[in-house]
């Protein structure tokens, strides 16, 4: 009876590690796997930063010293067809890891390509337009129209389209950015008009949660305050982001909001949202962007390098525009030397960051 039972032991043992073999020659063979195992600390933390171009700085520093994993474009780096096609094939041949090209490109008065017309015939409709018509479909056309434009110029990725719901009259930033007042007119809008973005090949990322529409404030200049309880906003406010995420959309930016029912912090700062989120979505899929963090609602108040590892910290993936690149990516190595960041928290979001690149073709490998 003894000698059975040690040989059910025995069995039980040897299964075991034949199931953890297995479990290490898949981690093993996975590419990204592979891929992270040649990356070095100062690759792996580039990744985590998309960044404006800087005259000053000069783009090959900023693609060499600095390695970002992405470069924002703006209303200045844009004056012509060929001129910005051209620069974005220098980014991408400067940079050792292919970048993400992103761009606010959400049509109507945030646009950023929409005042040429050797680019576009005639500007992108604002969101509100849009939305007036009660036509998922024109949010659609509209969105696939904008995404073959920006893909042939060589964008990839598009912060669009706006989620937040324009629910207060005096709210000054979001406005006709908005598809709507209500969740009704907005959830419906946002779903179709990333659908159209992903299927020309643009990384849409639905914007800001958890919602700018309903502030009197402007996160450009400072905090902005949500009065509302989190019941509140999860009955209007949230839905779209929460209806989006289930649709198919990867990416979401938080912005500089603060709800106080929840944190006295903005919620790209604040681990109570980051758990929130964790809680809510599902944060294996979805890639989590600040707003920019160079704002005054972040700049008043944080260093630059404490921001990027406060936010990092949170849950944040990716941290958008610092105030101080330099300072930030140094904060960041020194948070992960004092094992304030740990490698699997790093590895995590950097692993996220390569998958989508490599479902996007941006980043092919063996």
């Amino acid at each position: 009876m003894e000698r059975d039972q040690n040989e059910i032991s025995n069995k039980n043992m040897e299964s075991i590690q034949e199931e953890i073999s297995m479990e290490k020659e898949t981690i093993k063979e996975d590419p990204i796997e592979i891929y992270m195992e040649g990356m070095s600390l100062e690759e792996k933390i580039g990744q985590l930063f998309i960044a404006a171009l800087n005259g000053e700085m000069g783009n090959e520093i900023l693609l060499k010293q600095y390695q970002v994993g992405g470069i924002v474009l703006f209303k200045k780096d844009i004056q012509g067809k060929q001129q910005v096609q051209e620069l974005i094939d220098s980014l991408q041949k400067a940079s050792k890891i292919p970048l993400w090209i992103a761009i606010d490109e959400e049509g109507g008065r945030v646009s950023r390509i929409g005042h040429i017309s050797e680019i576009t015939k005639e500007p992108f409709k604002a969101a509100y337009e849009i939305g007036q018509t009660e036509d998922t479909h024109k949010a659609y056309e509209e969105a696939k129209k904008m995404g073959k434009i920006l893909y042939d110029l060589g964008i990839n990725m598009d912060f669009a389209p706006v989620a937040d719901i324009y629910n207060n009259e005096s709210n000054t930033v979001i406005g006709n950015r908005s598809f709507g007042h209500t969740k009704e007119e907005v959830t419906p809008m946002v779903i179709a008009f990333a659908k159209g973005l992903k299927e020309e090949g643009i990384f849409p990322v639905v914007k800001h949660f958890p919602g700018h529409g309903n502030t009197y404030q402007d996160s450009h200049e400072q905090l902005a305050y949500i009065d509302k309880t989190l019941q509140d906003l999860e009955e209007e406010e949230l839905v779209p982001f929460f209806e989006a995420t289930r649709n198919g959309i990867e990416g979401m930016m938080v912005g500089h909001l603060v709800v106080s029912e929840v944190d006295q912090l903005p919620a790209t700062l604040s681990p109570k949202w980051g758990s929130y989120i964790k809680e809510h979505f599902d944060t294996e899929e979805l890639l989590l962007i600040t707003d920019a963090m160079n704002m005054g609602a972040v700049v008043q108040t944080k260093e630059a390098g404490n921001a990027a590892v406060e936010s990092f910290l949170s849950g944040m993936d990716i941290i958008l525009m610092p105030d101080d690149l330099g300072a930030a990516k140094e904060a960041m190595k020194k948070a992960y030397e004092e094992g304030r960041i740990t490698k699997d928290r790093l590895d995590k979001s950097v692993r996220k960051i390569l998958l989508k690149k490599v479902e996007q073709n941006l980043l092919v490998l063996e």
